[in-house]
């Protein structure tokens, strides 16, 4: 019998989301298990001992239950993809008559009657060429395809998907909204107005050091050294959660133990990168951030800024991050930079 590795129960009549730890050493099947949902009599088991992944009630809408317009036009689609099969097909026959006539041109070529075939054999490789072409032109014919969908009645769509997770993920709706509104919705505005203010130039932030990371943060993921950000305040409701997430302060304390000599010492250290918060809301509104500027006060609190840019990286399976890599490449949302002022009390960090 299957041993559980669960310390706890599910009620069958209530959904769950997975969620992976997302770090370095997460395996493959873990990866493809988060953000799932599942009914209590169907979650998996945990795939190996040790597991750290987790699953929590879900609240939410699954995108399996969005209006059927913010999928691909499955007809369409489907009709591309079949010609690309039947030119693949076709392909494969004429090359099995160009190794035949290859053949035949070895043996008999000093004989006239096969120069006949020889100028046929001419023929199936350009008809070759011309079915190549054909092939090589249909992914980019897909790819505009699905391009001219996504339109701004398609994005409101997608808009009010999101919008229907603001009360179990209320900062990754707020964030999504900025970006979809492009800094102008009444909700986004409101948000920034209670938890920091906007920069509209990387030049406003009045520290060259700072403007610097953030430029080439920028560069490195949107190809731009420009762009608007939020600057959040130290009571913003981002830099409550990231103070209490589990996961962000193990990785503090060991990162604490780790550079002890110049914490205590010169009272600050090196910059370091996390993935992986135990909070859905901060996994979906942040993912991997940088963690800078980290230094003591003298009250011994551990002060850090957390820095993340607001985009959808390529090649991500989860549909909502496909969907926003979407809209994001059509130009229908706007890529930003966050800053996160944290501060973590000393009996938080300080375990040495």
């Amino acid at each position: 019998m299957e041993q559980n590795y669960w310390n706890k129960t599910f009620d069958k009549n209530k959904k769950y989301i997975w969620i992976s730890e997302r770090g370095k050493t997460t395996c493959e099947k873990c990866q493809s298990l988060n953000g799932k949902i599942f009914s209590g009599d169907k979650v998996p088991n945990r795939p190996h001992p040790n597991c750290k992944c987790e699953v929590e009630e879900y609240h939410g809408t699954t995108i399996q239950n969005a209006p059927q317009e913010t999928h691909d036009n499955p007809k369409r689609i489907q009709k591309l993809e079949k010609q690309a099969n039947d030119l693949e097909k076709q392909v494969i026959i004429l090359r099995g008559e160009i190794q035949k006539a290859n053949r035949i041109e070895a043996v008999y070529s000093y004989k006239k009657m096969y120069e006949q075939k020889i100028k046929e054999l001419a023929d199936v490789k350009n008809a070759i060429k011309e079915m190549e072409q054909k092939i090589l032109k249909i992914p980019n014919t897909l790819a505009k395809f699905k391009y001219t969908i996504i339109d701004s009645k398609e994005k409101s769509r997608f808009d009010r998907l999101i919008k229907s997770f603001k009360n179990c993920y209320p900062n990754a709706e707020a964030l999504w909204d900025i970006s979809s509104s492009k800094f102008t919705s009444k909700d986004g505005q409101k948000y920034i107005k209670e938890n920091g203010t906007t920069i509209s130039k990387v030049s406003d932030l009045n520290n060259k050091n700072l403007e610097r990371f953030i430029r080439r943060k920028l560069k490195e993921q949107i190809n731009t050294t420009e762009s608007r950000g939020i600057l959040f305040n130290t009571n913003s409701s981002l830099s409550k959660e990231i103070e209490n997430d589990e996961n962000f302060l193990s990785r503090i304390q060991n990162y604490a133990k780790n550079n002890k000599n110049n914490l205590l010492f010169r009272r600050n250290s090196k910059n370091s990168t996390f993935g992986g918060f135990k909070n859905p809301d901060l996994h979906y509104a942040l993912g991997n951030v940088d963690v800078i500027n980290i230094h003591l006060d003298d009250m011994d609190n551990l002060w850090m800024l957390i820095v993340d840019t607001y985009d959808f990286n390529k090649g991500e399976t989860n549909i909502l991050v496909k969907t926003g890599r979407e809209l994001q490449d059509a130009g229908l949302i706007e890529n930003y930079y966050s800053i996160i002022p944290v501060k973590i009390p000393p009996e938080k960090w300080k375990t040495f």
